[in-house]
């Protein structure tokens, strides 16, 4: 380690445990199979505060993708996906704007209202031929009244559910996780 300081090596840091302070980083960084699931159930159940994060913003493409398809991805609604996709754009948009179509493809556009669509996803997608050509079609899925959507609303990620118990003597140790 010495050595590497003097050298000025960054050397990855070795993560034991994941929290929310260090998921991202670990999913980034770590090919730890047991981490790299531990820090992604973290990430996809605080999404909607994590994608705000620096550390979100700074994630290869590749790890977004990973995110965003998660059918497990903790959203309220998936606008928040799109937004999501507009802000890591936005971060570097000129090194990015090439990555807008690959990430639109996991953003549910049929979950979408047609106003959203129009006023907000055309909007910031208008540069790019190929994500213009999806939102296209999935507009006229969305008047063909026939057409029956393939996509789901995301599953929310199963937690703990706690249960307030009355007396003096209560084990801690014996409360089990709920799913």
């Amino acid at each position: 380690m010495e050595l590497a300081n003097r050298l000025e090596v960054k050397i990855p840091p070795r993560h034991e445990t994941v929290d929310l302070s260090n998921c991202l980083e670990v999913l980034k960084s770590t090919e730890d199979s047991e981490l790299k699931t531990e820090a992604m159930d973290l990430t996809l159940g605080n999404f909607e505060m994590l994608h705000k994060t620096k550390d979100f913003l700074n994630l290869p493409v590749s790890n977004v993708n990973e995110i965003l398809k998660s059918d497990y991805l903790n959203v309220p609604s998936e606008e928040d996906v799109f937004n999501a996709v507009k802000l890591w754009v936005n971060h570097d948009n000129a090194n990015r704007k090439s990555d807008l179509a690959q990430l639109i493809r996991f953003v549910r556009l049929s979950l979408l209202s047609m106003e959203f669509i129009v006023y907000k996803v055309m909007t910031f997608c208008n540069s790019c031929a190929e994500c213009m050509t999806t939102i296209r079609q999935e507009i006229i899925n969305k008047i063909d009244k026939s057409f029956i959507p393939r996509e789901t609303p995301r599953r929310k990620i199963k937690g703990y559910k706690m249960a307030l118990v009355g007396g003096s003597n209560i084990d801690l140790d014996s409360m089990e996780k709920v799913i």
